[in-house]
């Protein structure tokens, strides 16, 4: 019996739980290093996150340069035990970040010169792999419900409308997460369906947040180098 996914690039053919897999197991081995170093505990945190986030998104975004539209409905469609709990998941860990952000630039404030840029700097591409991340998770989650039928229906839910009437692929929804993470609001891509806006609102909430507490935490950067 063949794989459903059979005929696919091998990166569509790794499941959800594989690719957190090995995300945590190249996440671990980064913050062990990094402890082992004697860094600081934010520190070694931070690396850590980092290179969880780094691994995601490679994965992510070599699975969307690979797959056309009619790849990404195959993908989408197929069985994916657990990809709706790990959405969560990780849209959690992503806001949670800011935590462990938050820390790192409170104690860059004891340093000086070389090591207290370099704490900042970690500290800021943390912030901008967790944001890369979270529209990541979204754009999948959005194929998923896209090319999904709702319980007890045959068809596929929709609930996108993308321009010229194309069937969408997974960059296609890469571009619908980053609009609505950059502006909380959608663009050429019109909402068509109830669950589809209840996740868009979601969404865009989040990322309003979110950058929210990105320009707090960047005045406060701003506001302690002068000092």
């Amino acid at each position: 019996m063949n794989h459903p996914l059979h005929g696919l690039h091998w990166s569509a053919r790794i499941s959800a739980l594989q690719r957190q897999g090995l995300a945590v197991i190249v996440a671990l081995l980064v913050g062990l290093t990094a402890f082992a170093s004697a860094w600081s505990g934010e520190v070694a945190l931070l690396a850590s996150w980092l290179a969880y986030c780094a691994v995601l998104l490679v994965a992510i975004w070599h699975l969307a340069a690979r797959l056309d539209a009619h790849a990404t409905r195959r993908r989408a469609q197929a069985t994916d035990p657990g990809a709706a709990a790990l959405f969560v998941l990780v849209a959690a860990a992503c806001c949670a970040s800011i935590v462990a952000v938050a820390l790192a630039v409170d104690s860059a404030k004891a340093l000086a010169g070389w090591a207290r840029w370099a704490h900042l700097a970690l500290a800021m591409a943390s912030l901008g792999a967790s944001w890369l991340l979270m529209q990541a998770v979204f754009a999948l989650h959005y194929a998923r419900m896209f090319y999904r039928p709702d319980p007890g229906r045959d068809e596929p839910s929709r609930g996108l409308v993308f321009p010229a009437g194309q069937e969408p692929d997974y960059l296609d929804f890469l571009y619908f997460a980053a609009v609505v993470g950059m502006t909380s609001q959608v663009s050429d891509v019109a909402v068509a369906s109830r669950r589809m806006r209840r996740l868009s609102l979601l969404h865009g909430l989040l990322s309003f947040a979110f950058n929210l507490v990105v320009l707090a935490l960047a005045v406060n950067v701003f506001a302690s180098s002068l000092g």
